[in-house]
């Protein structure tokens, strides 16, 4: 629900001065910037598929598993691919 706040924020706060704008080159920049942002946000719930695997520090648990549960079914890094995202969200 947090990511989905900021993506509205963000959203009200940079894109749509533009969508006012009328220029179609504009609102094409404006489109792929929401799906970025969107699609940023979705690759979010990672860290919820990771559950107690979870940790700002890399390593090893003695029961680890590989994920294959949500994001990860179809990415191998979703919250890395969840930053890129987010950055060309706001380069666009």
């Amino acid at each position: 629900m947090a990511a989905f706040t900021v993506l509205v924020a963000g959203w009200l706060a940079w894109v749509a001065p533009f969508v006012r704008m009328g220029s179609s080159r504009m609102r094409l920049d404006t489109e792929a910037a929401t799906l970025f942002a969107a699609l940023g946000c979705v690759l979010t719930t990672a860290l919820r598929s990771l559950g107690g695997y979870w940790r700002i520090a890399a390593a090893l648990n003695k029961d680890h598993e590989l994920i294959r549960t949500g994001p990860y079914r179809l990415v191998r890094h979703p919250i890395y691919l969840s930053m890129l995202c987010m950055l060309l969200a706001t380069g666009s």
